[in-house]
């Protein structure tokens, strides 16, 4: 039993049926020489690994009156089978219809009832290819705890040799006591004694964080800023329906373009959702004439720190889809990088308390509530247009029970009064592109998406580099 984090209590706050705040990632399987992989087999392959993540046998338990963040506590009735499904995807199992099927699944708060984490075992994709979504709770972890989980729910090899069994799971009748309610009050009133004197800080601390970043908002190449991004389409408020869509393209066309223009492999990811944006506004008839803002999730962890959880900032970065030449496109965004990294670090150099470890999450609560009461989310101004996340994923061939993982595409939550995110993840040889809207806002997500690949062939030819080859997916 612990106290959930503040950062991590912040995405339980926040949850509302319009705003859910679960990940998703859809992984398609290769089960052609592994006739075994099944729903039940891979069903017990979760059921081995999990001792390995005690923390997926969690629920949140809620303190009375909002006193205190929540705590993950042992869930006593936790059974695997309560969080695994079967469903098969609509004929003829292509793209469209998996991304139409798995939007309608991601469309669905998880049960706070329960450990917050489902898996969707996907049958009838085309090939003969099978999918698993992996739904998880914004609390739980982040992406790159995310990638820690994988080491242990994938092999490196289709027969791998038996893993060292993981910590025995403790019997119900020695589960740690949970608190009553009297108690949680009482420790809740105790830490709230301090809140004043925390938030008096938490104002210093914000002021102390504005100047360091004033240098940064001046000159001729001013950083992008919160709260200063144009309206698009899709920046207002939210409905509760999700759509997704998917694209792959060469991991070496990117490293090619990486060192052919002397930028990184993030600036190439951004240059081309930044050329998919602006096609897509211009066909809508919404492109703004001054750049999007984009909100970048950034990890703060060690390198060798798999502890779930959240450990990220957000860095805004100017996309500049004003501009019609992809090149200048690219090597702006690259100057933009560059001095959004230099403000976020220099602001971060401030520490500074998670408002949720700050503030009684009573508070935090009405604040929100008062929010959508309002629906200020449809009418303030946006803090960004959209979210691209980048994450590195694995350069190695991933198994589970012999099925080889033909591709990750990974899907972040919408963020208030953005309809839009684009999560991006590379797995061997190539990087895949994940796309989850609201489609009252975005009414086709493909749009958008089928946009990647022509982006790069655009940046390629004019860069003057020959393309590969892009991967087969399903």
């Amino acid at each position: 039993m612990q106290r959930v984090a503040g950062p991590d209590a912040i995405f339980l706050s926040m949850e509302k049926p319009t705003w859910h705040q679960h990940t998703g990632g859809l992984i398609i399987y290769d089960r052609s020489e592994a006739p075994d992989f099944t729903f039940d087999s891979f069903s017990d392959l979760v059921r081995e690994r999990l001792g390995f993540v005690p923390k997926f046998r969690c629920r949140i338990k809620e303190v009375p009156l909002g006193l205190d963040r929540p705590l993950w506590v042992e869930d006593r009735n936790f059974d695997v089978a309560n969080h695994m499904h079967r469903i098969a995807a609509p004929s003829p199992g292509g793209p469209h219809e998996v991304g139409a099927l798995v939007g309608d699944l991601m469309g669905h708060q998880l049960d706070r009832r329960m450990p917050l984490w489902e898996m969707w075992y996907i049958e009838g994709l085309a090939d003969g290819h099978v999918g698993i979504l992996a739904k998880t709770h914004h609390s739980l972890m982040d992406g790159a705890s995310g990638q820690g989980l994988a080491e242990h729910m994938f092999d490196l090899e289709p027969n791998p040799p038996a893993p060292p069994p993981p910590a025995p799971v403790v019997p119900r009748d020695e589960i740690e006591r949970m608190p009553n309610d009297f108690e949680l009050v009482a420790r809740g009133l105790v830490t709230n004694l301090a809140s004043p004197f925390r938030l008096a800080r938490y104002a210093v601390r914000t002021a102390q964080r504005g100047a360091a970043a004033l240098p940064f908002l001046r000159g001729d190449d001013p950083a992008a800023t919160p709260m200063g991004a144009p309206p698009t389409p899709w920046n207002t408020g939210l409905s509760p329906r999700r759509r997704l869509s998917f694209v792959s393209v060469p991991l070496e066309d990117l490293k090619l373009l990486r060192q052919h223009f002397d930028v990184k492999i993030n600036d190439v990811i951004l240059a081309l959702c930044t050329s998919a944006f602006r096609s897509y506004l211009i066909d809508v008839d919404a492109l703004p004439d001054k750049p999007l803002v984009c909100g970048v999730p950034i990890s703060t962890r060690e390198l060798d720190d798999a502890e779930l959880g959240n450990k990220i900032a957000n860095m805004f970065v100017a996309l500049p889809t004003q501009l019609e030449d992809p090149v200048e496109r690219l090597e702006t965004i690259h100057r933009n990088t560059q001095n959004a990294k230099e403000m976020t670090k220099a602001v971060r150099a401030r520490s500074i308390q998670a408002i949720a470890e700050t503030a009684p999450p009573a508070l935090i609560n009405l604040a929100f509530r008062t929010m959508f009461s309002a629906q200020l989310d449809a009418r303030m101004p946006m803090a960004a247009n959209a979210l691209v996340s980048n994450v590195p994923g694995p350069p190695v061939p991933l198994y589970s029970k012999g099925a080889r993982v033909v591709a990750i595409y990974p899907f972040g939550p919408l963020m208030l009064g953005m309809g839009l995110n684009m999560t991006v993840m590379s797995y061997i040889d190539s990087v895949d592109f994940g796309l989850q809207v609201d489609p009252e806002l975005v009414p086709d997500p493909w749009a958008i998406s089928d946009r990647i690949p022509e982006a790069l062939a655009e940046l390629t030819k004019a860069a003057g580099i020959r393309r590969r080859r892009a991967p087969k997916k399903s």
